[in-house]
């Protein structure tokens, strides 16, 4: 989990990303502006009923699952402001992301 800023369209890939379990067709080029260590990120499921972008509460997860999706502003802020304190330079924290 993280903070960034998307500086591109989200465009097709000529070959999808594998990532885990799944295969991304779709991507953007990101400013990456920090990373929660591994496993002490934001419990989103805590704030979805704060979140504009799920407004039925109960079909949140499968709304999430899409590769990308816009966030209004006042979401953003939470969000944003929810992760600001556990956030750690990129270069710190991506080892532990390694799959």
């Amino acid at each position: 989990m993280g903070l960034a800023t998307v500086t591109s369209e989200v465009s097709a890939l000529p070959d999808p990303v594998p990532f885990g379990d799944r295969d991304f067709p779709s991507g953007c080029t990101l400013k990456v502006h920090g990373l929660a260590p591994r496993h002490e990120g934001v419990v989103l499921a805590d704030l979805v009923p704060h979140l504009q972008v799920f407004p039925k509460l109960e079909s949140w997860s499968a709304r999430m699952r899409r590769a990308s999706l816009r966030l209004p502003e006042p979401d953003a802020d939470l969000l944003r402001q929810e992760l600001q304190p556990i956030l750690r330079p990129r270069r710190s924290v991506l080892g532990q992301y390694a799959i």
